[in-house]
Order: C-alpha cells, then sequence, then structure tokens
C-alpha cells in the first residue's frame, strides 16, 4: 500500500508541476516550437499531456487514477494540437498579411507617391 501511495504521491507532483508551467502562459514562446510536425519541441500543454500518459502508465489500468489520467493526458494532447494549428494559422492569415500590409505596401506606396511629385507633366 506504501509503494501505491508513493506512486500516487510522485504522479500527483509531476503532472502540478506541469500543469502549473501552463497556467503561466506561453508568453515569449518562438514560433518554431509551435510546430506541429517537430514533436521534440514541447510547449507546457504538450509537456501535460505526456505527464499524464505517463502517469496513467505507471498507474496501470486497473486503477481509476491511472484510467482517468490516460482519458485527460489523451484529450489534452489533442487540445494542444489544436491550439498550435490555430495560433499557426492565424499568424499565417491573418498576422504576417497585416506586416506586409503595414511595413511593405506602405512603404512602396510612399515611395511611389515621394516619386510621382517629382515628375513634371
Amino acid at each position: 500500500v506504501e509503494k501505491r501511495l508513493e506512486l500516487v504521491k510522485q504522479v500527483s507532483h509531476s503532472t502540478h508541476k506541469k500543469l502549473t508551467a501552463c497556467l503561466q502562459g506561453q508568453q515569449g514562446v518562438d514560433v518554431e516550437k509551435k510546430s506541429v510536425r517537430s514533436p521534440s519541441k514541447k510547449l507546457p500543454l504538450t509537456t501535460l499531456a505526456q505527464c499524464m500518459v505517463e502517469g496513467a502508465v505507471v498507474l496501470g489500468d486497473e486503477s481509476l487514477l491511472g484510467k482517468m489520467l490516460k482519458l485527460c493526458g489523451e484529450t489534452q494532447d489533442k487540445l494542444a494540437q489544436e491550439l498550435i494549428f490555430f495560433e499557426l494559422t492565424i499568424e499565417k492569415d491573418v498576422i504576417e498579411p497585416l506586416y506586409d500590409l503595414a511595413e511593405v505596401n506602405v512603404f512602396f506606396f510612399s515611395f511611389i507617391c515621394s516619386n510621382s511629385e517629382n515628375l513634371k507633366y
């Protein structure tokens, strides 16, 4: 019984630590680290999911906590992947075009306008 309680304590501590990291947010995370195709560079949400699944393996499928951790870990992983995909889509479809509009197109138009003033008819 004491060994089992120690396992539960270890899994709970590890999961708590990863969950706390998730709640601190993802500010300052590089775009490269948000890649769906790059599992070696994990975000806090995917690390939490992995921790839950690993905890489920440690506790085993016969325990209620193990089953719960497995289900929550799998669900958390799906949510993390959706969030990554959403953020990458927003960056590609919204942020990059806004940057192009603000920096590239405005510069181009101001250049044309300044050159057209120099033209004499």
